[in-house]
Order: structure tokens, then C-alpha cells, then sequence
């Protein structure tokens, strides 16, 4: 199962597909990988927002928090 199609399974909502695009796009450009964006999406707990997974925060239907995070992140490393 691809990053993309996971994401749309753990959100349950096919209306988002641009936001999980978006979340796709910047975790294979920001990870270097498909792969290891997969990884840092189910095991990488984010401090910021109460310790919880990506994954965790998409079953939770809380991509713009996700997507925050991803742009503040992407700001500070440019």
C-alpha cells in the first residue's frame, strides 16, 4: 500500500484527496523517499502536537494540523 493510499484509508474521507496529496508530496520531498516517508508517517511521534503519530492525527481527521506542522517545519529548514 502506497503513502497516498493509506492516508486516504486512515482518513475514511475521500474529499481530502488534496490534502493528502499535499501531505504526500512534502513527506517524499522532505524524507527523500516513498519509503521513508511511510516510515515517518506511522512511527514518528511529533512533540508539537501531543506526541502523536501523522497517522494518528489523519485517523483523527486532523490534516491541517499535519499540514502545519509540515509548512512551519519546511519554513525553518529553508
Amino acid at each position: 500500500m502506497s503513502l497516498r493510499e493509506k492516508m486516504l484509508s486512515d482518513s475514511g474521507i475521500p474529499g481530502l484527496l488534496p490534502r493528502v496529496d499535499e501531505i504526500t508530496n512534502t513527506l517524499c520531498e522532505w524524507t527523500g523517499s516513498e519509503a521513508q516517508a511511510y516510515q515517518w508517517y506511522v512511527e514518528h511521534p511529533i512533540a508539537s502536537l501531543c506526541n502523536k503519530t501523522a497517522e494518528q492525527l489523519v485517523q483523527e481527521k486532523d490534516l491541517t494540523l499535519v499540514l502545519d506542522f509540515l509548512r512551519r517545519s519546511e519554513q525553518t529548514t529553508h
